[in-house]
């Protein structure tokens, strides 16, 4: 049961989250939350706490630290309570941990690419100025703060032999406002990512080529930590 329950949830952060804009107010995430406490508490204990911590997950709430105690409780973790940002410090551990599961996953590179390069060695581009569409437009593509218009870059993937796999599973999504619906297309801020895509195949594929190079390794460098983080939530069992 308890295999059963984490497949499912693995199930919605690889195909289900990607097409949804981060909305967790806390660390780890709510998806992630579940996991740990279906695996520490079983699957009944676990899952009424992944429930309980949905609940309390909402826009109104200040966020922060809520980790999985060693005890049963719906209720926020006390300790963590004044953890309001990531300490890097504590990260060492998690950073081994995951290494030692996803070290052969990793796509290792010899230098450091942009997002926007990292896409271009798996289809064409077409670059679609954002002038073109409206404040508005690109408002409802992004859930938070827009920030400086010339940190988005908006593409439009060309529909050719390297493309054609991603074009045959479209899903329905917020660039549909921008261009006619079966156009896969990227919203990327070199920021915070591969932002919207309507091909969850094509942005899951962007991030795994984006991968990390030896100095991130040897550094265990933030985009190291990010990657990992990706392989973790991509991995359905």
């Amino acid at each position: 049961m308890k295999r059963l329950l984490i497949g499912l949830v693995k199930g919605y952060q690889h195909y289900i989250s990607p097409l949804t804009p981060p909305s967790c107010r806390y660390h780890p995430t709510c998806s992630h939350y579940m996991v740990q406490a279906i695996e520490k508490h079983g699957a009944i204990k676990g899952t009424t706490m992944g429930l309980a911590r949905i609940m309390r997950c909402h826009p109104f709430t200040d966020g922060g630290f809520d980790t999985v105690p060693d005890y049963f409780t719906v209720k926020r973790n006390l300790d963590d309570l004044d953890r309001q940002t990531y300490e890097r410090v504590e990260a060492p551990d998690e950073i081994e941990q995951l290494l030692t599961v996803y070290h052969e996953k990793l796509n290792i590179r010899s230098e450091a690419v942009t997002l926007k390069q990292a896409a271009a060695e798996l289809v064409s581009l077409e670059a679609c100025p954002l002038d073109k569409i409206s404040t508005e437009q690109l408002a409802e593509l992004v859930s938070e703060e827009v920030g400086a218009i010339s940190d988005w870059e908006l593409y439009r993937v060309v529909h050719d032999k390297r493309s054609k796999a991603y074009f045959s599973q479209v899903a329905p999504g917020p660039l549909d406002k921008v261009w006619e619906p079966g156009t896969v297309g990227l919203l990327i801020n070199e920021e915070r990512g591969v932002y919207e895509s309507n091909s969850v195949e094509l942005l899951v594929d962007v991030i795994r080529q984006y991968g990390v190079t030896e100095r991130d390794i040897q550094e265990r460098s933030d985009r190291l930590l990010e990657y990992l983080y990706f392989l973790r939530e991509t991995d359905v069992w």
